[in-house]
């Protein structure tokens, strides 16, 4: 809460870039194509080339992380705003649909029906309890809320949104966690954007007042920042914005038009698919208009993104096959991209298990010095770290979400293991449970936790192993070559073993963060 102490319901505008800013990032851009291209010629060389199929995997994993960063490029050239219409041709009827799951917290919602009932647009705000607590039915009644019994209804969230869009009219239906405080012109803001009959959702921009609360809510904030700047921008660009499960704006006859809300662990990412092979479009809007929450532990944070990953890894496999033929270019590509993202996880692993080999085996897949390879690696790296610095700057609300991300870079870093369990229980067809992410520090250690010190240890154990079976060699210009390749193996172990220390260290810390208030408690001073 403390960066917010003033202006909790202020808002920031993304502003227009001058010319001149834009001239400099397409420069910037091109030179940093130039670059890629460079270090893809000096890397392909034969002579670097030691075992042909190690060396065939190490330059897969590389240089689909390094397309993944240009096409990010790609997308800040193609970034055009949305023109807010002015007013909303009429006055829609809205339905706002909030959930409870059992186990969340009743104090909680009162600060979220607080906010709810500070909305300046007439709304009718339906409760879809599914707790079976009669204390959640009476805080509803207080607020004036229409409550729904939804405890024996199946399909997590979606069940009961499906289920209320069966007992409900409204023309539009906003879904709401119960975590998420709107501001009081959240509709006002959305609702013209419907004035287009083909626009079948709109989705807005979040922020989290309990971000500042520990390193890892910090991180789980970040981590969003990126996808909520340039890669929502660039989807909005094509009326094609991507439904991010809460605060998202549906028309009733989109939904009604694919048999109701997706079920799944990516739910929304399930519906906005099919909602765009069904020809609807979608607008983002870019402006911070309600807070939320992010997992404030380790625990929390890695159940969070498992549901996540296994979840988009599902709509991969299972759904995007199916609708391919409906999405227009743009649209599978996108998908693609969002659908592959977690298989950094895969990568991860990889590259950390590259120094444990060498070290114990002797493996080794490139021939080249490592002095060679920073030189050669650095404009990239310089072009690629000033066009990140440059798309914060017009590209997201500059009053929460600037900085370097190195807590969203570090945790992203330190949940291999968890993306890389997703990525298993995907090939055996395992499904995990859907359940809401936890509004509490949890007291206990995350199982995905440990592989990060066992790494620590392995990483260890086989740089001695090396280190005390090579003291006794001789040296000869051919030990030279390999003392060489040693010193690059140890460098880049180095890089992996801060980042996991650095992980863990920002683990220890938010565990050991305890506040008097919860942070819907202290938002509650300002609603």
């Amino acid at each position: 809460m403390y960066k917010f102490a003033k202006g909790f319901w202020d808002k920031t505008r993304l502003k227009t870039p001058p010319t001149w800013f834009e001239v400099f990032l397409l420069i910037c851009i091109f030179c940093g194509a130039l670059s890629v291209l460079s270090l893809f010629d000096w890397w392909f060389r034969s002579l670097h080339v030691v075992n042909r199929i190690y060396f065939y995997v190490i330059s897969f994993f590389i240089w689909s992380g390094i397309f993944r960063i240009t096409l990010n490029w790609y997308q800040l050239l193609k970034i055009k705003t949305n023109i807010v219409p002015s007013k909303a041709e009429r006055n829609y009827s809205v339905a706002i649909f909030t959930t409870a799951a059992p186990g969340e917290p009743l104090s909680m919602f009162k600060t979220t029906f607080k906010a709810l009932k500070s909305l300046k647009y007439p709304c009718s705000i339906y409760f879809l309890d599914g707790t079976d607590d009669p204390k959640f039915k009476t805080l509803a009644c207080e607020f004036g809320f229409h409550h729904f019994d939804f405890s024996k209804v199946q399909g997590a969230k979606a069940g009961k949104v499906n289920e209320a869009l069966q007992l409900t009219q409204e023309e539009f239906i906003l879904i709401l966690d119960p975590d998420h405080l709107v501001f009081p012109d959240f509709i006002d803001e959305v609702l013209s954007y419907f004035n287009d009959p083909d626009v079948g959702f709109v989705q807005v921009s979040q922020g989290y007042y309990n971000q500042y609360r520990s390193p890892v809510a910090r991180a789980a904030a970040e981590q969003t920042y990126l996808f909520y700047g340039p890669s929502q921008l660039y989807y909005g660009s094509n009326q094609q914005a991507v439904a991010i499960g809460a605060n998202c704006i549906f028309r009733r006859k989109a939904l009604e038009s694919i048999e109701g809300h997706a079920q799944g662990l990516a739910e929304d990412l399930l519906t906005a698919l099919r909602l765009h092979a069904n020809g609807w479009k979608s607008i983002y809007h870019p402006v911070i208009i309600n807070w939320g929450l992010v997992p404030e532990d380790f625990d929390g944070f890695a159940k969070q993104q498992l549901k996540w990953a296994r979840g988009l890894f599902e709509v991969l496999f299972s759904e995007y096959p199916k609708v391919f033929k409906r999405l227009t270019f743009s649209a599978k590509f996108r998908y693609w991209a969002i659908g592959t993202f977690y298989l950094v996880g895969i990568r991860t692993l990889f590259f950390l298990l590259v120094p444990i080999f060498y070290f114990l085996f002797g493996w080794s897949a490139v021939n080249m010095s490592f002095s060679d390879f920073i030189v050669r690696a650095l404009p990239f790296a310089f072009f690629s770290l000033l066009i990140y610095l440059l798309s914060q700057r017009y590209l997201i609300d500059f009053r929460s979400e600037k900085g370097f991300y190195w807590r969203g870079m570090t945790m992203k870093f330190a949940s291999w293991p968890v993306f890389t369990y997703a990525f298993f229980l995907t090939l055996i067809n395992k499904k995990i449970p859907y359940l809401p992410t936890s509004k509490k520090q949890s007291k206990r250690v995350s199982i995905f936790f440990w592989p990060l010190l066992v790494y620590v240890f392995l990483l260890c154990t086989s740089f001695l192993y090396h280190y005390v079976t090579s003291a006794s060699n001789e040296l000869t210009p051919n030990n030279f070559q390999l003392q060489q390749q040693t010193l690059g193996m140890f460098s880049f172990s180095l890089l992996a073993l801060f980042q996991n220390m650095l992980a863990i260290f920002i683990i220890f810390k938010s565990s050991n963060m305890r506040h008097k208030q919860d942070a819907w408690e202290d938002a509650n001073t300002h609603v």
